[in-house]
């Protein structure tokens, strides 16, 4: 149950992605489908906690899921943005690797000492993150290009990257204060939801086709964490992580060739592949 659990995780992550790069294809734009997913998972929060009994919140709980619930809408956002301005497969892989964020943090504000595997570990993902942030840039070898396109992907990929660490740090001082995870899930897409919606209503508009993608962006979005929740039941940390924050890189980089075909360059293949290595390095260390 525990294996089949993992698997549901991966496919979910990775459809999350696939359904922002088929919206965008479709002309939905990122800010209408990211407010759509964060509005809709705010209502599978609600639903649940309220199966749940509706625990009480902590003045921590309420803090905490806030702001992870700001950052993590942020990110979303730009990474929505980003699959729309570049490549779909490193976009994805940029993003993934954002895990190398709440490890940092344990370092800096936790008392987490730093040994050796941990700085190999952050030295592979960032050293990952600036081949990949090369190789994906639009318009990477044709001089024809405007420079400002392929900038443009870089900053939105990496604030996608640095955003995200806020849901990632949300959840290792949840666990660590031993909060109740559906009181953080429910906070956390509200919070969101909300500052989305703030920067709709500043724009102006809303595009009705964005609401079906955001709601199965929402479902797979949620399925990803509850199932997460489901592998920790039986599968130790070591196995449910490594998998689950490695597999869907390299599944979006198949995706990437496969259903848009776009092209991986041998050093965004490199890459992804320090980045993985990153990543097994600071889960398998822990």
């Amino acid at each position: 149950m525990g294996l089949l659990a993992l698997l549901a995780v991966v496919l979910a992550i990775t459809a999350t992605a696939l359904l922002a790069k088929y919206a965008a294809r479709r002309g939905v734009p990122s800010l209408d489908l990211s407010t759509s997913l964060f509005g809709f998972g705010a209502l599978l929060g609600g639903i649940v906690l309220w199966r749940e009994g509706a625990p009480g919140v902590t003045t921590h709980a309420f803090v905490v899921a806030s702001l992870a619930g700001v950052g993590g809408a942020l990110a979303v956002w730009t990474f929505n943005s980003a699959v729309r301005a570049g490549h779909f497969g490193f976009s994805n892989a940029i993003y993934r690797s954002a895990f190398l964020l709440p490890v940092v943090f344990s370092v800096l504000f936790l008392g987490v000492p730093l040994d050796r595997l941990k700085a190999a570990g952050i030295a592979c993902i960032l050293a990952g993150v600036f081949l990949m942030s090369q190789a994906g840039a639009p318009g990477t070898g044709n001089s024809g290009e405007k420079p400002k396109a392929r900038g443009r992907w870089i900053v939105l990929i990496l604030l996608a990257f640095l955003f995200s660490g806020g849901p990632r740090i949300g959840q290792l001082l949840t666990s660590a204060a031993r909060d109740n995870g559906f009181v953080y899930l429910f906070l956390s897409y509200l919070a969101g939801a909300l500052v989305l919606l703030a920067l709709l209503v500043r724009r102006g508009g809303f595009h009705l086709e964005a609401l079906p993608w955001g709601a199965g962006a929402a479902a797979a979005s949620y399925a990803g964490v509850f199932c997460t929740l489901e592998a920790l039941r039986t599968l130790t940390p070591h196995v449910v992580y490594p998998i689950s924050l490695s597999a869907p890189i390299v599944l979006g980089l198949a995706c990437s060739r496969g259903l848009f075909r776009e092209r991986i360059a041998p050093r965004g293949a490199l890459g992804a592949l320090l980045a993985i290595a990153g990543i097994l390095i600071l889960a398998l260390g822990k």
